[in-house]
């Protein structure tokens, strides 16, 4: 049995194949293996009231409801995004798909895991939204953990913004 949880779960093999995005003008990246596909964010992103912050609102992709996390309003990046090069990442998530709004999608592109090192120091609290650090050529990526996000949004906001249902009277304990 597999922990998902743990980053080193998702680089087994010699390379890892990444979706690298910016964010304002900082460059990021998921493991490709998360991403359901990639559309455009000029499709029509519907708001939610009363929903968290860092929702932008919604899509109906092919019938189906997908919540909308902007990335720079839950990382704190100060950007505004162009309808002409801004894309919605469509992540797998463990309990339903959500989209990530992020201002380009640049490449994909395979990373050999020793370019890959795990976040160690100040970069390894338990709340960080990063599994790792891609080293490419003069840069850095850091491949952000979109579970771990949609997780401190609140995953049954998400859920219940799919759904219609109102749990947001039920508190964890």
């Amino acid at each position: 049995m597999s922990d998902e949880s743990t980053p080193e779960s998702e680089l087994q093999s010699t390379e890892l194949e990444i979706v690298e995005f910016k964010i304002g003008n900082e460059y990021y990246a998921i493991n490709v293996l998360n991403v359901r596909e990639i559309i455009r964010a000029n499709i029509g992103i519907v708001p939610v009231p009363e929903a968290h912050a860092s929702i932008s609102g919604m899509v109906n992709l092919r019938g189906k409801i997908i919540p909308v996390v902007s990335l720079a309003k839950h990382l704190h990046v100060d950007t505004e995004y162009d309808p002409t090069t801004s894309r919605i990442i469509i992540a797998e998530l463990t309990n339903c798909q959500a989209g990530f709004w992020v201002s380009e999608v640049t490449r994909i592109l395979r990373v050999a895991r020793e370019n890959i090192e795990f976040p160690t120091g100040l970069l390894n609290k338990d709340d960080s939204y990063t599994k790792g650090v891609a080293k490419i050529h003069d840069r850095v990526l850091l491949l952000l953990d979109f579970e771990k996000i949609a997780s401190v949004i609140n995953t049954s906001a998400i859920d219940a913004t799919v759904t219609g249902s109102d749990d947001s009277e039920e508190t964890d304990t």
